[in-house]
Parts: C-alpha cells; structure tokens; sequence
C-alpha cells in the first residue's frame, strides 16, 4: 500500500483477503503481487472495496538453464551460464564438458593432464593430440597459449604418465570455474576471427562488478575447493577480485600422489565515454595461477623410497582491450588488445638406478670414437627442468557497418611465444662431476614462434521469397610463421583458411505464441594449426655406438668404447596441421520448446606425430681373436633410427548431435532437456611408418629397415544421451535435477598392422622395393613382422546407464546456498564378455558437497 509519504506491506489470508484499518482516502496506490501470477498494480479514488485479480504468470517464468543451451547463430556452439555452473558444481573446467551433446559425466580425476575432447568417440593417445592442441581457449578476449612448452624429463615413464604436457593443449586443471559468469563451445566451423586451430573454441567469459562478498566450499571424496571473490562498482568503474585454493589426492587413503592450485584474478572495467550514440570502455585483466603436481614413493612398500616427481606450473598474465562501440556511425565496434603473460615451470625427478652389471656412457658433445665412463652401480638420477614460456599478443578488430543489411568483420594479430627458460639441469652421480646422460640445449636459445595473421569477413542478410530469410558469413584468414629460420619449409609462407556459415530462415507457421520458427544452417571451411615450438626445434641427438664392452670377472679392468654421431633431429619440412569441416544443421522453436539436430564431418591428414628418420652409420665392432689374443677391429655399417615428428596422423570424425529443450512448467517448474552425439572417430598413420627389427644373421646384426603403409588404423563409434528433468521452484528457492545418462553404444575395431614392408632401407641407406625374393632371404626375412599377442581387433562394451542427483537451496535471503551431487546414486552396467574373459563392471556411486555464501544481495542469488 503506498501513500503520499510512505509505504506498508500487508499480507493475505488463505481466500486472497486483506484489510486495511485506517483511512483508505489517503491511499494512492495498491500493487498486489503473488507468486506464480504477475504483479498488478491499481490507482486509487477513494474506495471502500477494491477487488483485483491476477492474471496468471505461467507462461513467463524466469529463464534458468541448468545445462548448455545450443543458439541459434551461424555457428554450432553451446551456451553454458552461470545458473549452470552452480548447479552440477565443477571442480575444474572438465567438469564443464558433460554438459555437451555426446558427452557422459565422469568422476573428478586431477591426477593427470586433463586435455579438452571435442566431437571424438575416444582419446587416440599422443600421436593424435593435434586435436587437443587445436582448440582455443579464449578468456575475457585474451587466447591462453601453450606454444612454447617445453617442460619433459628423460627416465621411466611410469612416474610422470600423463603429467607432461608437451604439446597437449591447455590443461583444464589449471582453468578456475568459481568466477565464471558465461562458457561458449564453439563445435563448429568458427568465425575467422579465431586462428591457429583445428577443432573449436572455448570462450571464457568472467564476472566483473557484482557487489557481493562471495565464498565457496566444496568437498567430494577426492577434492577440496575453497574460493572466495569480490565487487565493486560505482558510475563509470567496475571490479572484481577472486582468490581460490584446491586439493586432490588421487586416493585419499595414500596420499602419495597429489594435485594442489592456486589461483587470483583482478578485473577491472572502466568507462572512458558513454553517451548515446557510442561508448569508450577499458577492460583490465591481472591474473595469476600455479599448479602443483607431487607424486613420491610409499617408504614401507617400495625399495627405492627417495624416487619423487615434482611438477610446478605457474602463470602470471596481464590483459587489457580498448572496446568503442557505435551505434550510428560506421564504425560500430572497435577492439584493440594487448596480451602478455609469463609462465614459470619447474619440474623435479629423482630416479633410483640399480644396475646388474657395469654401466657405461659417454657424454661428450663432439663426434667421434672415444672411451666411455662407468658409472656407479647404484645412483641417484636427479633431474631438474626449468622453463620460462613467455607470450605476448596485440589485436586490433573492427565491424563496420556497409550496409543496412551488411556488416565487414576486419582484424590483425601478432603473437610471439619464447621459452626463456634455462632447460634441463642433471646432477653428478660421482666425485668426478659424471652424469648419466648429456644435459639438453637450454631453452633459450631456441628461436622464437611469430605468427602474423589478418582476417576478413562479410556477413549479409537478405529477404527472399516465400517468407524466407538467408544470412550468411564468408570469410578469410591468412596467418604466416615469421623468422623463424630460412631452411624451414613454413618460414614467412601464408595460409590461408576460407570458411563459410549460411543460415536460412524458413517460413514461420502459425502466429503468436503458437508459431513454429525453423532455420536450416550450412557451415564449411578449413582450419589450420601451426606447429608449437617442441615440434618445430629440437635438441641435437647424440647417436653412441657401442664398439666395445669388456668387463673382468672382479670388476677390476672395465673398458668401453663408443663411436659418437651427432644429427640434426628437427625436421625443417614439417607443415601446419589443416582441419577440413563441414556440418549441416537443423533448429526449431515452437511454444518454448527447442530442437537442434547437427551432422558434422571433419577430416584431419596431417596431424603432429613422432617419426624417425634413417642416417647410415658406420663403426667398428671389436672381437676377441684368441689366436692373436688381440682384440680385431671389423668395419660395420648399419642404420640409424632418429626420432622426430612429422605430419603423419589422421583423423576423421563424423557424427550426429541432438538437443531437445520443454519450455519449463508452472505448475511444478519442471522442464526436460535431452541431449545426445553418435560420434564415429577415425585414427590412423597417413605416412609410413618405419622399424628395425635387430637381431642377429650369422653373426652379425640386422641394420635393414622396413618401410610399412598401414602401421594402425583404428575406428572407435559411440552413442551416449542424456535425459534430464530439472525443477527450479523460486518460492522457495529450490533447484533439483535428475539425469539418466545411457551409454548405448561403444565399438572399436582395430586393422591389424601390415606385416609384409613395402620397401626397405639397405645399409647404404638406398630404398629399394620388398619382393618375394626379400623373404627368403635370412637377413630381410627378419623384416616381416610377428603375430602380437598383444593385438587387440576389437572391444564392443554394451549398454550401461547412470542417474546422477543435483540439488541446491537457498537460505537466509539466498544469502547461503547448500548443494549436493550424486553421480551414479543407481547405475546398471551388465557384465559382458571380451575374448573369453568375463569384464564385470563396478560403477560406484561419487558424490560431493557445496555451500556458497553470498553477503550483500539479499534479492537475487
């Protein structure tokens, strides 16, 4: 009830009646609100009884997503908010990606690098990564780089599996999700705006200016997050700060393996101009992140207790865009950025070696024969590596309006990337300074990457006949990689990326409320990535033979001999990996309900893998002659294999997508979302693979080389749907979701390799056909490869479904928010043979829980 001088708030009784006791004259105005119904508001004149009704609000609920939502723009992409994030709870970005057609929730593993998949059946492995390294990840504007990485250790492998990054992409442990107002997937062809990928993008938009104090606690059986945030803002500035902490252990019970970040963010937005024709903004972005990987031996169980691994990624970035947006003038937005960031890393290995005989090498850096050094029987390897990635970037972007209908998309960049860091460090073993192996070129004295790019790109409407609309976008990107050495076949070489997205609007059917929209899109175009540093320059390889090994009975006489090559392992004829895509997809709208059915194709031949390369070598291989009781030296030539990285993988992906949408019910708050991706994904070597088998012919090793056309080929198909049913109730602020996803389908079938070569290479290094003669001859026989008994052709896992439990409420004027998750609270996973073997499958439930406090906004959550 609202008078000339104040205000009154008045409640109803169970029949919608209330009763004001003084006088009604000096009323002014009555609103009337309820939920479920929208607010009336009703001047008085001085009654006595007024009667209002409330016309119903059922059909204008208040807009929540609690997964992504697909648009309907040019390009396939997936819209995740806010609202989302809140919901399923994420500890790291991966978490994100169940939310996408296709994709199935998993639990939370921070134990390895978690690398980004998208539109793929199955993980290829490290030869089919280009995928993974092609997608961009785009935060507040700024594109996260990982070009110049570096870090790697030489050793065992066991203890780092899947902790060194090389040339994998972002790793999304690393991506804080707590500040994280809106995610953008990009599936499809992107607009070239964005270069330097093969896959899609992701792009990260973080909240700014909320004056709220937020605080976030969340623990499941393996994680614990804790992050809090803030915001300012008043005319013409806005804030914002983050802070967040989280812990993993990989089993909780032994915490011998863990996963530790930190991170911080500063954000500010500043209004230089705003009028109503146009405005002037500054965006700042200062942020800062570590990672921490630690893993070290159980000393009761293991009899090398001093062996550790320790992994340290830092990153310290600076992000600032001048942003002019126009309405009137032809000049409708301008963007200017400049991005730079600074990464220390640090990675620690200390390795027990125990060997059963005396152990020799050589570490001299100059070729030629020379004595080798023993080394003890036992010692510890330590290893350190320390690198310094450095990136900077500057953009300009600007849309122009040509037309009414017509807008002109033009933009450059400039990005360098440098490893500042000093390399690789190892220790002696000995009082005599002896190492286990030659340290490797510090990383600063490779070169550095410089990519130029410049894109254009015109997007058009137009009206056709029929009632029908077309809008369409055609564009061109031409990056090159700049000064990076004359005798590399992509120095200062442009290329170009032409892409295509077409909308046609149908005619619409119906009216009002009731009409049925519907839009055919058609997108095409190639994508290309180039190489990151690791690929392009490489240490030199150092080739050791060995000549002579002699050791006595006591250990009293040790002598060693070595012939030392020294090659160039970079491979100066490596190309940027090309993407060729092309999707078609159809979307409808009807009453709140949504449908979007998408069928993409992507053929990738050149991706990154590691090859080797053959040099014909020549040594002297010493023999005992107890004739003479002499040793006799016996020239000896033989081949060999240096490893290297080459464009030898594809990969080929097919599939479908589908996302279906209800509006949401009022009379529960209800609606139901179904998403699901058959996905077909194809591996296997476009170049042909080499191998030298060994062994001994009368005497004398095998050096001959085999050359085989078809080394793998591998078909994985899968089909996965999600069926969900969500209710927001705001009365009493209650968000509850129920999804039950079906794995329905997941095939692999494996080519078995080709065992006969097509070619060999001689000692001489000549390459000359394998014919029939080849195989009865005792040395080249050796090149037909053996049956492996290791060799799987096929997996066919059948049907399983999960039902994962969401549920969040609000307290105190949503100023404190609990929720939980159950992933897998009833899960049905049938047992099912693989060759001969029973595989009985063990799905058990994860959960987690979450309270959120809010201080300082009391209306909105």
């Amino acid at each position: 009830m609202f008078f000339k001088d104040r205000a009154i708030t008045c409640f109803t009784n169970e029949r919608g009646e209330t009763t004001y006791h003084g006088d009604h004259t000096l009323l002014d105005s009555l609103r009337v609100t309820m939920v479920g119904y929208r607010a009336v508001t009703h001047v008085c004149h001085g009654e006595y009884r007024v009667r209002i009704a409330l016309p119903s609000e059922t059909h204008i609920l208040p807009e929540v997503y609690v997964t992504a939502r697909e648009t309907n723009t040019l390009q396939t992409t997936s819209v995740i908010t806010r609202e989302a994030l809140t919901h399923i709870q994420p500890s790291s970005f991966a978490d994100i990606l169940s939310l996408l057609p296709g994709h199935r929730s998993a639990d939370p593993d921070l134990s390895s690098i978690n690398s980004i998949q998208l539109r793929s059946a199955a993980n290829g492995g490290d030869d089919y990564a280009t995928s993974s390294l092609g997608t961009a990840f785009v935060m507040d504007g700024a594109v996260l780089s990982t070009s110049s990485n570096r870090q790697t250790v030489s050793g065992n492998t066991w203890k780092r599996d899947g902790l060194e990054g090389i040339a994998r992409g972002i790793d999304m442990r690393g991506v804080p999700t707590d500040d994280i107002q809106q995610v953008e997937i990009i599936r499809g062809v992107p607009s070239v705006k964005y270069g330097n990928i093969v896959s899609g993008v992701v792009n990260i938009k973080r909240c700014i200016g909320e004056p709220t104090l937020t605080a976030r606690l969340k623990s499941d059986l393996r994680t614990t997050l804790l992050a809090v945030g803030k915001g300012w803002n008043n005319n013409r500035h806005e804030y914002g700060t983050s802070m967040g902490y989280l812990m993993s252990d990989a089993d909780p019970r032994v915490p011998l393996q863990s996963f530790r970040r930190v991170n911080a963010s500063f954000r500010h937005k500043a209004w230089l101009k705003r009028k109503e024709d146009y405005a002037l903004v500054l965006r700042q972005y200062l942020d800062f992140s570590t990672t921490i990987d630690n893993i070290k031996q159980d000393p009761e169980i293991n009899i090398n207790p001093d062996d550790c691994f320790y992994s340290r990624n830092s990153s310290v970035s600076l992000s600032q865009r001048l942003v002019l947006t126009s309405g009137k003038k032809a000049l409708r937005h301008l963007e200017v950025g400049l991005d730079a960031s600074l990464s220390p890393q640090q990675l620690k290995q200390t390795e027990t070696i125990v060997t059963s005989s005396p152990l020799s090498v050589v570490t001299d850096r100059l070729p030629g024969e020379r004595q080798g050094t023993f080394l003890p029987r036992k010692f510890l390897w330590k290893t350190s590596v320390d690198g310094l990635p450095t990136t900077l970037r500057s953009s300009v972007s600007s849309t122009w309006g040509i037309s009414r209908n017509t807008e002109l998309l033009a933009g450059i960049e400039m990005r360098y990337d440098k490893n500042l860091g000093r390399g690789e460090r190892i220790e002696s073993v000995d009082a005599q300074g002896t190492k286990p192996r030659r340290e490797g070129m510090p990383f600063h004295k490779f070169p550095s990457l410089n990519l130029a790019s410049a894109y254009l790109e015109v997007t058009h409407s137009a009206s056709l006949p029929f009632r029908m609309r077309m809008k369409a976008a055609c564009g061109l990107r031409v990056q090159s990689m700049m000064w990076i050495g004359g005798n590399y076949d992509i120095n200062n070489k442009p290329y170009t990326d032409p892409r295509m997205n077409l909308q046609l609007a149908l005619p619409d059917l119906g009216s009002g409320r009731q009409t049925y929209r519907s839009s055919v899109f058609f997108s095409a175009g190639l994508l290309t990535l180039m190489p990151p540093s690791a690929y392009l320059f490489s240490d030199p390889v150092y080739y050791d033979i060995s000549e002579l090994q002699y050791v006595s009975e006591d250990d009293h006489t040790m002598i060693s001999r070595y012939k030392t090559y020294v090659f160039d392992s970079a491979n100066h004829a490596l190309s940027p990996a090309r993407n060729r895509k092309w999707e078609i997809r159809y979307s409808a709208s009807w009453h709140g309900w949504n449908v979007s059915v998408t069928y993409f194709h992507e053929l990738m031949t050149n991706g990154f893998r590691a090859s080797s390369a053959v040099h014909p070598v020549t040594y002297n291989r010493y023999t005992y002659d107890r004739t003479t009781n002499s040793l006799r030296a016996e020239p000896t030539r033989t081949l060999a294999l240096i490893r290297t990285t080459e464009n030898g993988s594809a990969t080929q992906k097919q599939g479908i997508e589908l996302t279906a949408l209800s509006r949401r019910f009022s009379s529960l708050g209800v609606r139901l979302t179904m998403n699901g991706g058959w996905f077909r994904t194809e591996y296997s070597n476009s170049a042909d693979v080499k191998e030298q088998p060994g062994g001994i012919v009368n005497g004398k090793p095998v050096g001959e080389i085999g050359i085989y056309a078809h080394d793998e080929k591998s078909r994985v198909s899968s089909l996965n749907t999600t069926c969900l049913a969500d209710a927001w109730i705001p009365s009493i602020d209650l968000s509850v979701s129920l999804a039950m996803e079906t794995q329905w389908l997941f095939l692999e079938t494996n080519t078995y390799p080709d065992r006969v070569p097509k070619s060999y290479i001689d000692i001489t290094g000549k390459v000359r056909p394998y014919t029939k003669e080849c195989m009865s001859d005792s040395r080249l026989s050796q090149l037909i490869r053996q049956d492996s008994p290791y060799f799987e052709p096929g997996l066919n896992i059948p049907f399983s479904t999960d039902i994962n439990l969401k549920a969040s409420k609000a307290f105190f004027r949503k100023q404190v928010m609990v929720a939980l998750f159950v992933n897998k609270i009833w899960s049905y996973s049938p047992d099912y043979d693989h060759n001969g073997v029973t595989i009985r499958r063990v799905r058990k439930p994860y959960f987690g829980l979450e309270i959120n406090y809010k201080l300082g906004n009391k209306s909105e959550r």
